[in-house]
């Protein structure tokens, strides 16, 4: 009951300026124009004078450090500013403009996605379907970096010390270290 009444006050209040200025509106319709909280917020309190850095020009028409401040990567969405950071390691290892499939590129690419989605796994750690995601992302890598080593040795060895990787993707042998004096006395036990 108090919620209409209010209502229909402020809609007479309202009427009353829009017959002045000329409108033939009907007093809901006038409080249905400010029923968005923007609308209800401008009339309650008055507008601010904006904040402006101590640094910024005296002028009032043009602001190009607020368009670089919209515009810059702080304000970009988490997908946005992770594609700009997959651009930028690809345009790092490229052969070439626009070079996405070398062997170079998919490593650094996998890389980044390695580390952002290790990033991810430390702070959800019961995720284990992106825990596979993970681990399939590791294998490529792996059986990526093994091409290299085999085909491409020099370019390897620049791209695992750009990348900061360890070189652990050459030949492995089937024991570990721990049984190899085990297996070299028995040898010579045979002989």
């Amino acid at each position: 009951m108090f919620l209409r009444q209010s209502a229909q006050r402020l809609a007479s209040s309202l009427l009353q300026q829009a017959e002045s200025c000329g409108s033939t509106a009907s007093p809901w319709e006038a409080v249905r124009a400010i029923s968005s909280s923007a609308c209800a917020q401008r009339k309650l309190y008055p507008a601010a004078e904006p904040v402006r850095p101590a640094d910024a020009p005296a002028s009032t028409t043009e602001r190009p450090y607020l368009v670089d401040k919209y515009l810059g990567i702080e304000l970009m969405g988490r997908g946005q500013q992770k594609k700009l950071q997959r651009q930028e390691v690809r345009r790092e290892f490229e052969r070439f403009a626009g070079d996405t499939g070398s062997t170079e590129v998919q490593v650094a690419a996998l890389t980044k996605r390695i580390a952002d989605m290790a990033e991810h796994m430390r702070q959800h750690r019961k995720d284990f379907s992106s825990r596979r995601g993970l681990e399939a992302m590791l294998n490529q890598r792996r059986s990526l970096l093994q091409y290299l080593r085999r085909s491409k040795f020099d370019k390897y060895a620049v791209l695992i010390s750009r990348l900061g990787l360890k070189d652990s993707y050459g030949p492995q042998d089937r024991l570990s270290s721990r049984y190899k004096p085990a297996v070299q006395t028995s040898k010579q036990q045979t002989v």
